[in-house]
């Protein structure tokens, strides 16, 4: 009996050893796999992004100053008749927004800077996404006379 007790013991102390053994070991994660991780994040990231609205009337714009945070999306909708186009101050450059001007429209930089480029009309909108903290004034290329500041903390 002793002896059965003692192959027995022995058995199942092998088959441990091999269950333990030939378990697949943590393997590093391919880089495509965390590369796909690392996006995930940065769209998650972006997902948490506020956006804001400024509509253009022939009152002018509104809100007049907004007050967002850094990587907030601002979208200007144009409600009036006339066309708008909003930029960066200070008119006519429009390079106080850090990196805009006007002579980057129709450049490949003329997505990144704060300035539509060109005028829009009744029901047509353009956003652009703040990256830098500060008070940014903004103005009406076609009535530099209509102007907002929006407010970008960290």
């Amino acid at each position: 009996m002793s002896k059965i007790v003692l192959i027995l013991g022995v058995v199942v102390v092998v088959l441990g050893a091999a269950f333990f053994f030939l378990q697949p070991k943590n393997e590093e994660q391919p880089v495509g796999e965390v590369m796909e991780e690392v996006g995930e994040m940065v769209e998650e990231e972006h997902s948490m992004m506020t956006e804001h609205s400024v509509v253009y009337s022939d009152g002018g714009y509104a809100p007049e100053e907004l007050t967002i945070k850094k990587g907030d999306k601002v979208t200007f909708r144009n409600e009036s008749a006339r066309e708008t186009w909003p930029a960066s101050a200070m008119h006519p450059s429009h390079s106080v927004y850090p990196g805009s001007s006007i002579q980057k429209c129709e450049t490949e930089e003329m997505t990144r800077i704060f300035d539509a480029c060109v005028g829009l009309k009744q029901g047509e909108e353009w956003s652009f996404v703040f990256e830098e903290p500060g008070e940014w004034f903004y103005h009406d290329h076609l009535r530099p006379d209509m102007f907002g500041k929006i407010m970008v903390q960290e």
